[in-house]
This record gives C-alpha cells, structure tokens and sequence, in this order.
C-alpha cells in the first residue's frame, strides 16, 4: 500500500498539494534549551527522538500546504505574490524552499489563498 493512500496519511494530510510537516517533540524543545553545551551525545539523542516519536509522544504538528504551490496557484510572480501579503521576496523565498514557515497572520492569509486564491487576485484588481 503506498503511504499518500493510508487512512493516517489522509487525516494527517487532507491536501492534495505537497505539504511541509512540521513535528515539535519534548525533546527537541529540550535540545535547544541545551544547546550551548558542548559535550552532547548525537546519536543517543538521536535514538531517544526515535523513541519518543514511536510512543506517540509528539508536540505540535502543524501541517501546511506548500507555499510554492499556492503563489503559483494565483498566476503571480514571487515579488508580486510578497508585496500582496506584505513580506519581502526574501522571506517568500525561504517559505517556499523549506528554511522558514509562515506563522501567526501570514499563515491566516496562506490558509485563505489555498482554499480560494480568487480572494487575492480580487484584490490586486
């Protein structure tokens, strides 16, 4: 059975485009409360995340559509699409190659132009 046809993937990702995942675990807020210290063992925090992800013991999933895909869904060019939803060229491009995710309103107005990029266009009109 392929992955994108399981019952989990389907209530995890109801997308039909390609979605970024991104997962929060109690240990990753605990390795980056750490991570002025030097002498750490990877591979063991490594296993540990393994573990903990194998319980079920996840933080927050956020799941979203990929930025790229919605900006292309409007017709507009990168700096276009920015200067619609007010952030730089350079901020979109991070989105949209994975570095950086939309937070807080940014990822409203995203949600928006996924569901209906009409909305956008009408205001650029």
């Amino acid at each position: 059975m392929e992955r994108r046809s399981s019952p989990l993937y389907r209530q995890l990702c109801p997308y039909t485009l390609p979605v970024f995942v991104f997962v929060e675990t109690p240990l990753f807020t605990k390795l980056v409360s750490q991570m002025p210290k030097a002498a750490r063992d990877i591979g063991q925090e490594i296993l540990e995340g393994i573990r903990q992800l194998k319980r079920g013991e996840t933080g927050r999933i956020t799941i979203f559509p990929a930025v790229a895909s919605i900006r292309e869904r409007t017709g507009l060019s990168p700096a276009q699409f920015a200067r619609l939803i007010g952030v730089s060229v350079r901020t979109l491009r991070d989105w949209e190659q994975g570095r950086r995710a939309p937070s807080g309103p940014a990822r409203t107005l995203l949600t928006i132009a996924h569901r209906n990029p009409q909305v956008l266009l009408d205001l650029v009109a």
